[in-house]
């Protein structure tokens, strides 16, 4: 049995939510959309990229690190689609393609969808995706996220910077440098905007579905 006193997350005011009180909140969608989906936000807000939120010179400059940046951006992008796809709501084995599918739908990251597959491809769990990735969404899967995560190290000619420039990647012959605060606030309204489209859509939505499912799973593992 669940400890339902276990803390799972927290609302708009930062106020602790427990197990006991999202079970409920679940059993009528509609009148607690927007509660689920303020607390679905926080929940990964906080826990991925608020520690790079702090507004304190010396931590911006003694602290603040792009690696660190991207290594919680890549945990958060994974977790993100398993929070809004339903072939993705268990990704063992498919992140490859969960990384694909973000970078070609997502408009803010389209930088990143160059040379993808369609969105239909990643999603078709039907076929093996053994060595079927292509572009920049494999590239930055093979040589950001599984070097960063695996190997402490970008691979290839990929690098990380923490510059002032809003452009998120920029490629030249040589290299292709992220600049890691621009994809950290590019992260940020990406959390936003699934919000309010939480907030906006009916309970019996295919976004709702996926979003329950994962809670409930959070519940039963908790």
């Amino acid at each position: 049995m669940n400890d339902k006193s276990l803390i799972i997350g927290t609302d708009s005011n930062n106020k602790e939510i427990d197990i006991e009180t999202l079970e409920k909140w679940i059993q009528d969608i509609e009148l607690n959309k927007e509660k689920i989906a303020d607390m679905v936000y926080f929940r990964l807000f906080n826990r991925y990229l608020k520690p790079f939120d702090f507004k304190n010179l010396d931590y911006t400059k003694n602290y603040k690190n792009g690696f660190a940046i991207m290594a919680n951006c890549c945990l958060l992008i994974e977790t993100y689609i398993s929070f809004t796809v339903k072939e993705f709501i268990n990704t063992h084995n498919k992140s490859e393609r969960c990384f694909g599918y973000f970078f070609v739908t997502e408009s803010k990251f389209s930088v990143f969808a160059s040379g993808g597959l369609k969105p239909e491809q990643y999603i078709d769990l039907s076929t093996n995706f053994r060595n079927k990735g292509k572009g920049i969404p494999k590239e930055f899967y093979s040589y950001v996220r599984c070097g960063i995560l695996h190997n402490g190290e970008t691979r290839k000619s990929w690098r990380i910077r923490r510059d002032t420039s809003s452009s998120l990647l920029q490629i030249s012959n040589n290299s292709k440098i992220i600049q890691a605060n621009a994809f950290l606030l590019a992260m940020i309204e990406v959390l936003k905007e699934y919000r309010k489209r939480l907030k906006s859509s009916a309970p019996d939505s295919e976004l709702w579905t996926v979003c329950i499912t994962r809670l409930k799973d959070l519940i039963k593992n908790s």
